[in-house]
């Protein structure tokens, strides 16, 4: 009999941990959503931004973070209200994110840099090493550019030089305590690339008049989906692996406000059915920088930045503060794939299967669209195109 509740234990706790990961996706879907739509306030062109790589980030960070520090920090980045199961669905996403080096790459780091001689709470270091596989290393914040530049280094040599100058040096000082930053890269090659030679100036309709741009062009199978709710086509281009691009088009020149007013049924994954689809889309290269401070306060993200407590991670209550959330993102869209980046660091101080084609579909993106990248169902990146340049 005790044999038998071991094991009917043991599979409740693999149920319980993949309801935990399933619940984490819908959270990130609705995080992606929140994140869009307030960057989609300020931000006037083309963006991109990383959701995964911020709650990377703040779910370390909020393990140092109590009472309503955290559960503020939970609540806006879509988070169960438990260390311990966000925690364990970082464990088992992060693990099982960096296992597709024969299809495509997905490398994510984390690292903390620390105030010298600054005292770090052993259960949050332990915490950051065994879950986070993250590093912590001294560093003299006074010295602010050269801090900077190591920091930046840093991050570039975990974004393959994608990602530069995260880190003004001004933002660093004497009275930084800690700084904690997670670096995110992905490279993917098309599983049904376009052939360069099709690639040809074709006009594009964006906001400010119509363009000249260059316009990859491929007839394949694809996940396909028109949905009537939001009068728009939705592709699903795969690459090698269990990755996938999803283009959302509006089927109106100017419909992506339409389309930014309801990101919630955006993110949802629709039915894909295989077509065969007559794709059309631009080349298109953005790099993003984020004031994610803003972003989290909008979202309810408040005590964080003026009465905090994140006395788990260093010092005692009301002693240090988030001062700074930033993150610059990166994509490149061409005919072989594409390669996504993002770092976002937080800032602390004290609180001073193929068949006959049939029909042909048609996917045309001449004028303003969504897109996202999604690895095992999770959002990575998000944005849009307004007018693409590359």
């Amino acid at each position: 009999m005790t044999n038998l509740f071991l094991v009917l234990f043991c599979i409740n706790l693999v149920f319980a941990s993949e309801k935990s990961v399933q619940n984490f996706k819908n959270g990130n879907k609705v995080f992606s959503g929140d994140v869009y739509k307030e960057i989609a306030k300020n931000e006037k062109d083309d963006f991109v931004v990383s959701p995964f790589s911020a709650q990377t980030i703040l779910a370390l960070a909020q393990n140092g973070a109590k009472g309503e520090t955290g559960t503020e920090i939970r609540s806006a980045l879509r988070l169960p209200n438990s260390r311990r199961q966000i925690n364990s669905v970082f464990k088992s996403l992060l693990s099982k994110l960096g296992t597709h080096k024969d299809t495509f790459t997905l490398q994510t780091a984390n690292k903390i840099y620390i105030k010298d001689k600054y005292p770090i709470k052993p259960g949050f270091n332990q915490t950051a090493t065994e879950i986070y596989h993250s590093e912590t290393e001294n560093i003299d914040f006074a010295q602010n550019a050269i801090a900077a530049e190591k920091i930046n280094t840093w991050v570039s040599q975990h974004t393959n030089n994608t990602i530069k100058g995260l880190i003004e040096p001004q933002k660093l000082n004497q009275d930084t305590v800690a700084l904690l930053i997670n670096a995110i890269y992905f490279s993917g090659a098309w599983k049904k690339p376009f052939k360069g030679r099709l690639t040809k100036k074709r006009p594009f309709k964006a906001p400010s008049g119509e363009l000249e741009v260059e316009m990859m062009a491929n007839s394949d199978f694809f996940g396909y989906h028109e949905s009537k709710e939001l009068d728009a086509t939705f592709l699903q281009m795969p690459f090698r692996g269990d990755a996938h691009m999803v283009v959302v088009l509006p089927k109106e020149d100017a419909g992506i406000a339409h389309l930014e007013s309801q990101l919630e049924l955006v993110y949802k994954s629709p039915i894909f059915t295989w077509e065969y689809v007559a794709v059309t889309i631009p080349k298109f290269k953005i790099e993003t920088s984020v004031d994610f401070k803003r972003v989290l306060r909008s979202l309810g993200v408040k005590k964080a930045f003026r009465k905090a407590d994140f006395s788990d991670l260093a010092g005692e209550k009301g002693e240090i503060r988030v001062t700074d959330v930033v993150q610059k993102a990166f994509i490149g869209v061409d005919e072989g794939g594409v390669v996504a980046s993002a770092a976002t660091a937080v800032i602390f101080q004290p609180k001073s299967l193929r068949q006959n084609p049939g029909t042909k579909k048609y996917f045309t993106a001449d004028h303003p669209f969504l897109f996202y990248i999604k690895i095992n169902d999770v959002v990575i990146f998000t944005g849009r195109v307004l007018s693409p340049e590359f």
